[in-house]
């Protein structure tokens, strides 16, 4: 066999071999793989990356990834900071994580940050569900500004099989120590509302020694007039 031909076959093994083989996660940092640059107002320092936004057009940082098709689900996160960002007129208009088929244009989730807290670091997260599904064997992860003024930040991309813990943010500050004083004044009342109230009714149903259905005058009028509420639990004894 011809020397060419035989390295051939065995690279293409040891490419299918270590697609099939890859396990999650995968190494997608900024400072050891070499991302894709498109635009101006990009910079990197380390493991952060910095997207300075404006008006019009279409500014980002991309990679494709082998990602093996025998996990059913893939994650991809990464820390974003937002500073003073101005969005467009139309919600795709935003800083944005997009997420597409490897190598092509064929988009498979994309994440708007039009609600992401700004001046603070916080986690993003998308997921590809049914990934075994898709015949695909790389995904390109994407992170850009379109059409939006502002600064963006991105570090500690991540790409896993295994469900990350997002970060929960109030939109307020909350107390690091928070104290609460109650006061009750047992000389003051005051109706309590009938809607934060149920009662459960207990009634034997011997219709033919006499008793009362859910339908009879005199029940509808007991339930009307002597229990007032809003909310009844009917439970029958039989």
């Amino acid at each position: 066999m011809n020397k060419k031909i035989l390295l051939k076959i065995v690279f293409t093994l040891f490419i299918a071999t270590s697609l099939l083989g890859q396990t999650l996660p995968a190494d997608i940092n900024f400072n050891t793989n070499t991302w894709t640059e498109e635009g101006a107002g990009i910079s990197l320092s380390g493991n952060e990356y910095t997207i300075v936004g404006a008006t019009s057009g279409i500014r980002r940082v991309y990679l494709d990834v082998p990602v093996s098709n025998t996990y059913s689900t893939v994650y991809i996160t990464a820390e974003i900071e937002l500073t003073n960002i101005g969005y467009g007129n139309r919600v795709f208009q935003s800083p944005r994580v997009k997420v597409y088929k490897g190598g092509t244009s064929n988009l498979l989730v994309a994440e708007n940050l039009t609600k992401h807290p700004f001046n603070a670091f916080y986690k993003v997260g998308v997921k590809i569900k049914k990934y075994n599904t898709l015949a695909i064997s790389s995904v390109r992860v994407e992170f850009l500004m379109q059409s939006a003024t502002g600064t963006m930040k991105i570090k500690n991309p991540v790409i896993t099989n295994v469900e990350p813990a997002m970060e929960f943010a109030f939109p307020f500050s909350v107390p690091a120590n928070p104290t609460y004083n109650l006061s009750i004044d047992t000389n003051s009342k005051h109706t309590f509302n009938n809607d934060l109230l149920s009662s459960n009714t207990h009634f034997r149903f011997l219709e033919n020694r006499g008793g009362y259905s859910w339908v009879h005058q005199k029940l509808v009028k007991l339930l009307i007039t002597g229990f007032r509420k809003l909310t009844l639990d009917f439970q029958e004894a039989l």
